[in-house]
């Protein structure tokens, strides 16, 4: 367009010139063709010598436990996510020393939470690679949640681990963990917990726990699980229960290696199980309230952990 309209303003001038009586010769104006496009065999050569032409690209993939691994694969740059770990120790030294082992991969992030009432075992050197923290008072497994709640949201966690003290993660169940908690990050999935067999290891998204609140502590240990995964559910987010290998330690024995008598374990058990009924409508299982208690909200604590 922008030659044509040059071409004729050439025009225009040449005939003022003849009609002032200039001599002029005969101008002739090419205006180039438009290029054909290129078919066939033609085409695809140019695409090809086009192509071999372009820089070689670096690709990725995630390596989900904190560092990049270049491996051609996925075309999405590593990523990782943050985590602290915690095991609630009750007793037992020999069996934590087994269960630490297994979850090596979590040992720059994990803590020892000790609540038993024996003396401390920070000076235990089979477990020197882990610090221990005791607190005051023995906490019971709601509190312990509760004070991982709070050592995740202070370190800038996206997800907190728990993992009991008589249990044994078999070799890769860790790592596999990892993954699969990255790749839930990586595509946005709205996740809550994601549990090993056995719920051996435990991990909690820390927006969900800010979202659903804190555990209820008048839940020492029976039915806490049930009720604040209840919670969970009901905000919108995901229990993903996976078949990744782990096993407990000789069930049943940290319990009776208890040297302290325990108040009758049945009787608080019914005392729980009522608690529970009247906070939900239900048993584990029926519930029918969707608030707590049918008419508050199911975080009891605003603005938890800012």
């Amino acid at each position: 367009m922008i030659r044509k309209q040059a071409a004729k303003r050439t025009r225009i001038r040449v005939r003022r010139k003849q009609a002032a009586g200039h001599r002029t010769t005969p101008l002739k104006i090419q205006i180039p063709k438009k290029k054909k496009p290129l078919k066939g065999r033609l085409k695809k050569t140019r695409l090809a010598a086009r192509k071999r032409r372009r820089p070689l690209r670096k690709k990725f993939r995630f390596h989900l436990t904190g560092q990049p691994a270049a491996v051609v694969g996925s075309p999405l740059p590593p990523q990782a996510f943050t985590y602290a770990a915690a095991v609630g120790y009750t007793g037992r030294p020999d069996l934590l020393q087994q269960a630490l082992q297994s979850v090596q991969p979590l040992w720059n992030n994990t803590l020892v939470i000790d609540n038993s009432k024996e003396l401390s075992i920070a000076s235990n050197p089979a477990l020197a690679a882990v610090p221990v923290y005791q607190p005051p008072v023995p906490f019971t497994y709601s509190q312990t949640m509760n004070l991982l709640h709070r050592i995740g949201a202070d370190r800038g966690c996206e997800v907190i681990i728990f993992a009991r003290n008589d249990a044994l993660a078999h070799p890769g169940t860790t790592e596999k963990l990892l993954d699969m908690i990255g790749t839930l990050q990586i595509t946005g999935q709205k996740w809550g917990a994601v549990f090993t067999a056995s719920r051996a290891l435990a991990a909690y998204n820390m927006a969900a726990v800010r979202e659903v609140g804190p555990w209820d502590i008048h839940f020492p240990h029976e039915f806490s699980d049930d009720d604040y995964h209840r919670r969970l559910q009901l905000a919108g987010y995901e229990l993903v229960s996976t078949d990744l290998a782990a096993a407990l330690l000789h069930e049943g024995q940290l319990e009776k290696s208890n040297p302290e008598p325990r108040i009758n374990p049945d009787l608080m058990r019914t005392l729980y199980e009522q608690y529970y009924v009247q906070k939900w409508g239900g048993r584990p299982g029926e519930e029918q309230f969707k608030q707590l208690f049918n008419q508050f909200p199911l975080n009891p604590v605003p603005n938890y952990l800012s």
